[in-house]
Formats: C-alpha cells, sequence, structure tokens
C-alpha cells in the first residue's frame, strides 16, 4: 500500500513536467513538422551551387504560416526562393492535405497534481516538384509527419493561435472523476484498503 501511495505522489508524467521546457504552441509544433517534411521534398532537387525555387503553398490563407521554416530547408540545399517564375530551375507546389492536433488520456500528473493530456500534432502536404528547365516531374508524393508529447490541460487554449483552425483541437470531456475530488476518493480507497488489511490480519 506505501508503494502504491508513493507510486501515486510521484509519477514519470510529474517528472518530465516539473523538469521540461514549457510546451510549443502548437502551430511552431506543425512548422516544426513542416520543416521535417521539405527535407525529403529537397533531396529531389538538382544539385547545384547556387539555385532558385518557386514555392508555393496551399491554401494560402493558412499556409504562409509554414513558408519560412520551408525557406531554409531549400536554403540548405543551395536554392533560394524566388517570387519571379522565369528566374526558377525548381517549382514546388505544396498543398496542405491534412494538418490538425488531437488531445487525448486526460489524467493527472501525480496523486494531487494538476490535470495533463497527450497532444499529437499531425500534417500532411502533398508535393509536387518541377524541373522548369526540362518540364519534368521530380517529385509527386504525400509526405506526412507527426509528433506528440505531454501538455497541461490549463494551458490548451494558449497552446493555439487564433484564425489558423489547423492549430486548433478539443479536449476530451471531462466526468465527475476528472474534478478536483478525484484524490479525496482516492484518498479514501486507500485507506479503507489498509483498515481492512490491518483488520482481516487480526
Amino acid at each position: 500500500m506505501a508503494a502504491l501511495l508513493a507510486g501515486a505522489c510521484f509519477s514519470a508524467d510529474s517528472l518530465l513536467a516539473d523538469g521540461g521546457r514549457p510546451a510549443a504552441k502548437n502551430l511552431a509544433v506543425i512548422q516544426l513538422l513542416a520543416e521535417r517534411a521539405a527535407e525529403e521534398v529537397a533531396l529531389s532537387f538538382p544539385p547545384r551551387d547556387t539555385g532558385f525555387v518557386l514555392l508555393t503553398i496551399a491554401p494560402r490563407d493558412y499556409g504562409w504560416t509554414l513558408e519560412l521554416e520551408i525557406e531554409r530547408v531549400f536554403d540548405r540545399q543551395n536554392y533560394r526562393v524566388v517570387s519571379a517564375a522565369e528566374s526558377a530551375q525548381v517549382v514546388v507546389d505544396l498543398g496542405i492535405d491534412d494538418a490538425g492536433v488531437v488531445y487525448r488520456n486526460p489524467r493527472r500528473d501525480g496523486f494531487f497534481g494538476s490535470r495533463i493530456l497527450d497532444r499529437t500534432v499531425r500534417l500532411k502536404l502533398v508535393a509536387k516538384v518541377t524541373d522548369a528547365e526540362r518540364k519534368s516531374v521530380l517529385l509527386m508524393k504525400e509526405i506526412s509527419r507527426q509528433d506528440s508529447d505531454v501538455v497541461q490541460l490549463d494551458e490548451v487554449d494558449q497552446l493555439q493561435t487564433p484564425g489558423i483552425p489547423m492549430t486548433r483541437g478539443e479536449p476530451p470531456p471531462q466526468g465527475v472523476f476528472d474534478t478536483w475530488l478525484e484524490p479525496l476518493i482516492l484518498l479514501g480507497a486507500i485507506a479503507v484498503g489498509i483498515y481492512l488489511l490491518f483488520t482481516m490480519r487480526s
């Protein structure tokens, strides 16, 4: 019983929460996933000492939020993003096919800790890369990336970005047992268990 109580008070999640950095905003995680996906796209570029790429990301109303991270990846491949199609050796068309946030497994971080839950952020891009000089398709595929971590339930609203739907997610509904009564109920159950153990022994 003592081991059970100690395990409830000091969970692995608690150690991660206390020692880790604050959770990144959902948009920042999606941007990181876009950067990882862009690394696969950039591998299809013809090798050059210096090159120029024309980049479009759809839908435009929130696709622009990923441009900077993707441009950095292309720059590492010696390709600079330009706005004029005439000067581009490579044309990259990216479509955001799926992007979003899912929250799962709400629970308490330790016996008296705050409420936490698992966060999974996903991004799927449809990529088409064209060699503008040879008029040939270098790459056409779907590229999916995702990342998972643990976040505080009361910080969910702060992790989202107003006006950008792909950064929003709804936490699972909480029942009565998920309220502030939970620690008292668990303590009572443990106390009853200890009482019954010693009563039966005597």
